[in-house]
């Protein structure tokens, strides 16, 4: 899994390892514990549970809590069992976002760009989360916003929207709930 610092965040691909590294050892970089890359999410999903993923999320968040991609996973990981508890872990990945961008920021926030997708995964699980926990309101702003940043919208927010707007409430359409 790779971590990045947040939106556009720079190193080419390479994660926060690869940018913390370029730094130096100038007054402004950031101590960051080496270890072996983490092996990818599936196979470790598969193969050895739910809880050792937990906690290997939790152990990357202990070494960097900037990164988003495991705030993004955690709240998928309870997502269908418990929307209030996922909605703490898409908030937190979503305020750290918002931490890298200005805070009159009106540029856009491609998917194409690797190093934005934490954050707009972030986003997008903060929103079906208000939405399912019947803050109407609250998820068409955001999921506007992510309009707006992703014009694109390689995430399909721009079919949520119509539904959102009627009052519907949220429905788990793949069948998963």
């Amino acid at each position: 899994m790779r971590c990045s610092t947040g939106p556009g965040a720079s190193g080419k691909g390479k994660g926060l390892i690869a940018a913390v590294g370029r730094m130096g050892g100038g007054p402004r970089s950031i101590p960051v514990a080496r270890s072996p890359p983490t092996p990818p999410l599936v196979p470790v999903r598969r193969g050895l549970g739910d809880r050792l993923v937990g906690f290997v999320l939790v152990k990357m968040l202990s070494a960097d809590l900037r990164c988003l991609d495991a705030h993004a996973h955690l709240g998928n990981f309870v997502f269908h069992r418990r929307p209030e508890d996922a909605i703490r872990h898409y908030e937190v990945g979503v305020r750290i976002g918002e931490l890298s961008l200005s805070r009159d920021f009106d540029g856009v926030l491609p998917w194409g760009r690797v190093d934005n997708r934490p954050f707009l995964r972030c986003l997008q699980g903060f929103g079906l989360c208000l939405w399912r926990l019947g803050r109407h309101q609250e998820a068409v702003a955001l999921f506007e916003r992510m309009l707006w940043l992703n014009p694109t919208d390689n995430q399909g927010v721009q079919s949520l929207l119509p539904p959102i707007r009627a009052g519907e409430q949220w429905q788990d359409r793949h069948g998963d709930e």
